[in-house]
């Protein structure tokens, strides 16, 4: 790292090397010198945005997800431009990824999961009931263990397509989760009702859910 750090300061116009310098510091865990040395380069060569961003996106799958998410998020703070002006029939270049960075973080933990929603809401905030964001904030939630955030995104996203099985069906199994099994019970049967030839995997995760709801019940006796 050192032999990078004085390469790069010796040689100040190679942006490859600072490209190099910033993977490095992202690799060692220095996330806020990675995203430095990466918003130099995005500065200083515009054209090499793809570069800059990928690497990005490969230092928010390393080091501490609260300090990546701290670091990117500023980032896009000072280039409003990025995410530009939202539009309702697409995303931006800025925002999808906004996507990707969620993406990333998502898997690693439960924490990094909440850092993954937090980027998600900032995407909802331009695009407010946008179903597939609302999908993924709630699956966001759901792996940070967060299920009455869960529960409000699924909520909302069932009055805005009420013919989707699947949001009833997930709306069902969160709500077994906090212990509101009268409530599941309905969105359960409601998701059946809208699938009368549901696929074997439909099927079978139905009946699991179904399942499930009668052992807790037999231990546990009625809601």
């Amino acid at each position: 790292m050192a032999d990078l750090d004085a390469c790069a300061a010796g040689a100040p116009e190679d942006l490859g090397l600072r490209l190099l310098l910033a993977g490095a510091h992202a690799r060692a865990g220095n996330l806020s010198k990675a995203f430095s040395d990466y918003e130099e380069v995005a500065t200083r060569a515009p054209q090499r945005l793809p570069e800059v961003h990928q690497g990005m996106l490969e230092a928010l799958a390393q080091g501490d997800p609260a300090e990546a998410l701290a670091a990117f998020s500023a980032y896009l703070d000072r280039h409003p431009d990025l995410e530009g002006k939202a539009e309702p029939e697409r995303m931006t270049g800025g925002e999808q990824l906004l996507v990707a960075a969620a993406q990333r973080l998502a898997g690693r933990s439960p924490p990094a999961a909440l850092q993954a929603a937090a980027l998600v809401s900032r995407l909802l905030a331009r695009h407010p009931d946008h179903p597939g964001l609302l999908w993924m904030r709630a699956e966001l939630w759901d792996l940070a263990g967060t299920h009455d955030r869960t529960l409000a995104d699924l909520d909302l996203l069932t009055r805005l397509l009420p013919l989707e099985p699947e949001g009833h069906f997930w709306r069902a199994r969160t709500l077994l989760k906090l212990g509101r099994r009268s409530e599941s019970r309905a969105a359960l049967d409601r998701c059946e009702a809208l699938l009368p030839s549901p696929s074997p995997r439909a099927r079978q995760a139905l009946q699991d859910l179904r399942h499930e709801m009668e052992e807790i019940e037999a231990g546990q006796g009625p809601p």
